[in-house]
């Protein structure tokens, strides 16, 4: 088989892997890659993107959807765009100079190949600042606070002739240092804003460290933790979506079973916080439901404490997962009314009659309307961008369009290099 014949089988299959969604029974891990319709994709496991992203990202190359990333394409992507500097050394590299074209797996093995390492192990740096966060908290608060506790010597309750017992009130307290298991729970109350206010600083320089620690901790371990653990439950809820929609080519989302996935997800965590703190803090279940759920749902009243260390470090896994979690099915939950009015939207546009007032109304330029006008009206007639969106971005393709073919075509892109390459020349000129 010659190359040009290899060449041609792997463009066949990058043309189709891009633009199809793929089940889950349908790829096979093989070592540190992904074997995807008999093509190896490695970049899933070593460049930080999952099958989405990376499909995304090449289709956003892929500007014709042949299936192949070429130059020519390269030339109108932003040099901002991630991996934009990768994709061009690529296509300049002795093995696809020739061809000046890369396809799916290719453009994903060579970034696996050529990666930054922060693009490469952008999970395992998020993972060990999380880490670091907590360690830093744990030396701060052994080393430079103490906590109040009972004095192991005080006198035991007075007990009268009625059987009750009185404790005095005037006893006095000792302090020790914290556990490293106090400290973990004090970081996770306070990077999910539970906030009890069982434990915290008690002397001024700690309060100064604090200040810090819920700034770094709110703002940047937060959005770590809610982004990984968003990224695994839409996952997880997109494959129970995809499973339970009868029609996929329609416009109606299984609405009902995202309702009852959240629902369900957000009992799970309930429930099992409940079970383990009624066992673990010996209370009765209802007070174990509601400290889970005032938990849950990052309220934090405090009024129930865990007086145990076992709860405590129990609490560090827990109080951490279920924030996130729950936070993103309410957040499922409150979209929900949203998606079916777009979609009732859609549905009303699709069924609208073409008439000459619409055509009027999209026909910004006067000379007849293209996809691309029929395109940004209908956008902005479902609410998802704005004719002020639009206007600059339409603009800016006519000012490139220099025929008046509404085509950006070789002539336009070879015209618009010609007009940088004299703009280079002449200001290296004036320079020198």
């Amino acid at each position: 088989m010659s190359s040009q014949d290899s060449a041609l089988e792997l463009g066949e299959v990058g043309a189709e892997v891009p633009m199809k969604r793929q089940a889950s029974g349908q790829q096979m891990r093989l070592g540190a890659g992904v074997v995807q319709n008999g093509v190896d994709i490695p970049c899933m496991h070593r460049c930080d993107m999952d099958e989405g992203a990376l499909r995304e990202l090449f289709e956003s190359f892929d500007e014709n959807g042949d299936g192949f990333i070429s130059k020519e394409e390269m030339d109108n992507v932003s040099k901002s765009t991630k991996y934009y500097s990768v994709v061009r050394r690529a296509l300049k590299s002795p093995e696809y100079r020739n061809s000046e074209k890369i396809n799916y797996s290719e453009f994903s093995r060579y970034i696996a190949e050529n990666a930054s390492f922060s693009a490469r192990y952008g999970h395992h740096i998020e993972f060990g600042i999380v880490c670091l966060f907590f360690i830093i908290i744990a030396l701060a608060f052994i080393y430079g606070d103490e906590k109040e506790v009972e004095c192991s010597d005080n006198p035991d309750p007075i007990t009268l002739d009625d059987g009750h017992e009185y404790q005095r009130t005037d006893l006095p307290t000792c302090t020790e240092r914290w556990t490293v298991i106090d400290t973990m729970y004090f970081g996770a109350v306070t990077v999910t804003t539970v906030g009890y206010g069982d434990f915290g600083p008690s002397n001024d320089g700690m309060k100064v460290f604090t200040i810090f620690a819920i700034f770094i901790g709110v703002g940047l371990i937060g959005s770590i933790i809610a982004g990984a653990a968003s990224e695994m439950l839409e996952a997880q809820q997109q494959k129970l979506l995809d499973k339970m929609d009868d029609d996929p080519d329609d416009l109606d989302s299984p609405h009902g079973w995202k309702i009852f996935f959240s629902i369900f997800t957000i009992l799970i965590f309930v429930f099992l916080g409940a079970i383990f703190f009624a066992l673990n803090e010996d209370w009765t279940y209802l007070d174990a439901v509601y400290w889970s759920f005032v938990t849950t749902t990052t309220v934090g009243y405090g009024d129930l404490s865990l007086e145990k260390e076992s709860s405590r470090l129990f609490s560090f896994f827990y109080i951490i997962t279920s924030t996130m979690v729950v936070a993103g099915m309410l957040g499922n939950l409150a979209s929900i009314k949203m998606e079916m009015e777009m979609e009732k939207k859609q549905k009303e546009l699709l069924a609208r009659k073409l008439d000459m007032s619409m055509i009027a109304e999209m026909d910004k330029d006067g000379d007849g309307v293209d996809a691309g006008e029929f395109l940004a009206a209908n956008l902005v007639w479902l609410g998802k961008v704005t004719d002020r969106d639009c206007e600059p971005i339409l603009a800016k393709f006519h000012e490139l369009d220099e025929d008046g073919s509404h085509l950006l075509d070789a002539d336009d892109l070879a015209k618009l290099k010609a007009d940088a390459e004299a703009a280079a020349a002449a200001e290296a000129q004036a320079k020198a």
